[in-house]
């Protein structure tokens, strides 16, 4: 954009222009885009302005902590070199450049005298002005700890000589000690050791003070926390007059506030934070600059990359998809329900790529995504229908086949359209797809990696890269700021992209160039250089199309995070069969198991596994434990009414079938069984109606509503039903909790095995050392897949 091109010269004018009246600047070696800094720096030091400036990368070198250090160093010395405020009085220690120390005695109208053990002195005031005030013994010999490098420096910057050693104004850098010192080895401004060329000090959270490296009292105090200030140095009386914050998370949650609460009281007269994430500044204490990649590419000469969308066309799939979506938007009006939560998973169709058309592992994935709509279709309109009292069974006779047709019409024209390419290096998969496509993609060109992989080492690129990414969901981050990223680097993004996501995508990217210009032409840059941003464009309001689209892709509560996971969503089992075990066992496909690869163990989910699979699978054996633990954190008491309102159903559920039995001998749980399938009920397997009637079981509440709804039904219990609105809502709480802990409990033990017990996550923690052996030992042995399918049935193993 010719605008910031323009923009960016006349900021670096102004900014040079600035620096080199009051500076020697050619003397720091400082970039285009460091001057800026250094300018805004300087101007709020000196205006006692607060100013906060946001990187839009966090590894950004141009704004890590030496640069910003030696700006406010600079900075301030001219304010203390301005006003020097250096006292001698009897009894000082002073020091001469060549290193000898004497005690100053006084002034007598004509000369000074200062004196040591081994001579007098008798030096005229401008003699005087060459010693400092230092912190330190007298010695008889001369010391090695001398000003050089403190001299030295400001001589470069300001042409002077002769330097405070006492100082009106203070600052104080509330910075990493660590990133610092392995800035300092590599920084490139002067060849000058930085440490004894500001005077300043280390103070640690414990009171223990270092970089004593020149003898003078301190114009800038180093601490790693705002509280470390408080405690060491600003309760001793020592007024700060400049607060430097460095890195977001030393002004996060608590540090932000105290901070905040600071500058507001006028504990500290101004504060400049520099990080990278946003700083929350409801009552506008802070001038805002935030950086952004088009102005920082173009000052620094780097490559500026585009986002494309190569267009998919897949018209029996695209039109089967909208013929599901019209029919749920059709039930919506017609019954004044919402299916949003069924239209949202259409976003799992758009980043389900098969790395190959044949035997592969993603097929798996693909099946499994077709059961979860047709569940979650299911589950939702039958609750939906039944809340009204409306018979369900002709729309899902209606709507099953329609999801069918989409899984019939699926083409995987992604996979043929990177076919087509013979210049690709590199290509970004969705991370629950990325580990299959590594193993099964055969084929000449570069690196298959999650766009979070990539972005770990992309900047090791010298040139810019042409990047292919498979979709826009599924990436591990949400839709915009997926965008920002991308666009945030030197590289080509091409997104391969079915009509929606192509929509959505160049929606996106209108919103992000807004923002670019909004931030331009804010009212802080210009208060801040300035320079008035020109360009005849308003900010545009995000249409109300990519809204819309959002809110069906995801539940407002979801929309900050723009979750993907398939298990948020809800369960489905899979029945797998062992070689050398006749008894199968059901689980939850979300379930993280190990799989063997080669000879090292590797974790993987249950959707992923094939035939053949050597796994170890943990036999989640302790629901009840789980159930103690996130009791124990409820303050709702939410896990109360669980208890309750489980032995309520499994109570009327007991009472039917005894009474049952009563009037037939004969009738068992096969019977009720299949009395609970002509209801509704989902299971096949009568292992699961021996849970449900076992008042000790660790299953609470089936897995499926329409269980329950059968249940409810077969029984018409007065006491269930009068409850059963409640019931409903509590399985749905429980089944999340429980999912969720499971998992967690699962993912602990696989990292517990390996990493062969040195490792213990939050919830494997909570249990003794015994038990989690017996978890090792018991209930994750090695076995090979025998089959494997989805089931309805109940999870058991």
């Amino acid at each position: 954009m010719e605008e910031i091109k323009t923009y960016t010269e006349e900021l670096v004018t102004k900014a040079k222009k600035y620096l080199l009246k009051e500076y020697k600047l050619e003397a720091l070696n400082l970039s285009d885009f460091q001057a800026i800094n250094f300018y805004l720096i300087d101007e709020a030091v000196n205006k006692e302005s607060n100013l906060f400036i946001e990187s839009f990368d966090k590894e950004l070198p141009a704004l890590s902590q030496f640069p910003a250090v030696l700006s406010v160093a600079i900075s301030l010395f001219f304010k203390n070199f301005c006003d020097d405020v250096t006292s001698f009085k009897p009894g000082v220690i002073l020091q001469h450049p060549s290193g000898e120390r004497y005690v100053y005695v006084g002034y007598n109208g004509k000369h000074h005298t200062v004196k040591n053990r081994a001579s007098i002195k008798y030096p005229s005031s401008k003699q005087l002005s060459k010693y400092a005030i230092v912190e330190a013994k007298l010695s008889n010999r001369k010391v090695k700890t001398r000003l050089t490098a403190y001299r030295k420096l400001y001589d470069l910057v300001f042409d002077i000589k002769n330097v405070p050693s006492q100082f009106k104004y203070k600052s104080a850098i509330i910075m990493s000690k660590k990133e610092f010192d392995e800035e300092i080895k590599s920084q490139k401004y002067m060849d000058l050791d930085i440490k004894k060329a500001i005077p300043m000090r280390w103070i640690s959270r414990k009171g223990t003070e270092s970089w004593n490296h020149i003898p003078i009292e301190p114009m800038i105090y180093c601490v790693p926390d705002f509280e470390t200030l408080e405690e060491y140095v600003l309760d001793k009386g020592i007024e700060i007059e400049t607060l430097v914050v460095i890195g977001k998370n030393k002004y996060k949650e608590e540090h932000g506030t105290n901070i905040k609460r600071a500058v507001r009281e006028g504990v500290i007269k101004n504060c400049i934070i520099l990080g990278s994430e946003e700083l929350q500044d409801k009552a506008g204490q802070f001038l805002k600059w935030n950086w952004t990649y088009p102005e920082f590419a173009y000052l620094m000469k780097h490559p500026y990359g585009e986002i494309t969308v190569a267009n998919i066309q897949d018209q029996p799939f695209e039109q089967a998809l909208k013929s599901f979506i019209d029919y749920l938007s059709k039930l919506e009006k017609q019954h004044g329900i919402s299916l949003k939560n069924i239209k949202g998973l259409r976003k799992f169709l758009y980043a389900l790529v098969l790395a190959k058309q044949e035997n592969s592992r993603n097929l798996t994935q693909l099946e499994y995504v077709k059961h979860l709509i047709g569940k979650v279709t299911n589950e939702t309109i039958y609750e939906e229908f039944y809340n009204q009292n409306l018979e369900p069974y002709e729309v899902l006779e209606y709507v099953n086949p329609l999801i069918q047709n989409i899984f019939d019409c699926f083409n995987n024209e992604k996979l043929k359209f990177l076919e087509q390419l013979n210049f690709l290096k590199v290509l970004i998969v969705p991370e629950k797809l990325v580990d299959n496509w590594k193993e099964e993609l055969q084929t000449t060109f570069g690196t298959i990696c999650s766009f979070k992989e990539f972005m770990t080492f992309q900047h090791k690129f010298e040139e810019s890269k042409n990047v292919f990414v498979l979709s826009l969901f599924g990436n591990g981050m949400n839709q915009g700021e997926l965008i920002e990223t991308a666009a945030n680097t030197k590289h080509n993004f091409n997104f391969l992209a079915y009509p929606e996501e192509a929509e959505i995508i160049e929606l996106f990217k209108t919103n992000r160039r807004n923002n670019l210009l909004n931030e331009y032409k804010s009212k802080d840059r210009k208060k801040l250089s300035g320079i008035k941003f020109e360009i005849p464009v308003s900010k545009v309001e995000i249409p109300k199309s990519l809204e819309e689209i959002m809110d069906e892709l995801y539940d407002r509560q979801d929309r900050k995070s723009y979750d993907y996971e398939y298990e948020s969503q809800g369960q489905v089992n899979y029945q797998v069969c062992f070689e050398d075990q006749a008894t199968p066992i059901v689980i939850d496909g979300s379930k993280t198991v190990l799989m063997l690869k080669g000879e090292n163990w590797i974790k993987t989910k249950t959707y992923n596994l094939v035939v053949g699979d050597t796994v170890r699978i943990y036999n989640n054996l302790s629901k009840e434990k789980l159930f103690e633990i996130a009791a124990g954190e409820d303050s709702n008491g939410r896990f109360a009414e669980i208890i309750e309102l489980s032995q309520l159903w499994k109570t009327e559920l007991r009472s039917y079938f005894s009474s049952k039995v009563m009037s037939n001998k004969y009738y068992d749980t096969s019977d009720l069984l299949e009395d609970l399938r002509t209801k509704g009920a989902t299971i096949s397997n009568p292992i699961t109606v021996n849970k449900w009637l076992d008042e000790w079981d660790k299953e609470r509440f089936p897995n499926d509503s329409k269980n329950i709804m059968a249940i409810k039904t077969l029984i018409n219990s007065e006491v269930l039903n009068q409850n059963f609105d409640q019931v409903l809502k509590v399985r749905s709480f429980y089944r999340g909790v429980m999912i969720s802990l499971g998992r967690d409990l699962s993912d602990d033990v696989m990292d517990y095995v390996k990493s062969r017990g040195l490792y213990k996550g939050r919830i494997l923690s909570k249990f003794n050392e015994d038990e989690i052996q017996s978890f090792i030992h018991n209930a994750a042995p090695i076995k090979k897949i025998q089959s494997i399918k989805i089931t309805d049935d109940e999870e058991f193993n």
